[in-house]
């Protein structure tokens, strides 16, 4: 299975970085991007283990990383990151 970022998911990890280096330093921002990285290693692994997200699509499924939520959908042999929202970003109840 291949991962494939969409280019709101791309912007939106783009932007987290910037803040984390810029706010917390490099030290930091390294230790929160390592925990991106194994979360999309496990998703790859195991794609079922995020958590249904009907509300967001048909068959999107959610995993929090840290304080955000990826929001992923499968197609055939791609894992597809659609967004990754800050916990503050998300609807109520969610």
């Amino acid at each position: 299975m291949r991962l494939v970022l969409t280019a709101r998911a791309r912007a939106e990890y783009k932007a987290i970085r910037a803040y984390s280096l810029r706010e917390y330093g490099t030290a930091q921002a390294s230790r929160y991007r390592q925990q991106f990285v194994e979360a999309f290693e496990r998703l790859l692994e195991f794609p079922e283990l995020g958590k249904a997200a009907e509300h967001i699509a048909s068959g999107a499924r959610q995993m929090p990383v840290g304080r955000h939520v990826v929001y992923y959908q499968l197609a055939q042999e791609e894992m597809v990151i659609v967004a990754i929202l800050h916990e503050r970003q998300l609807p109520n109840g969610l």
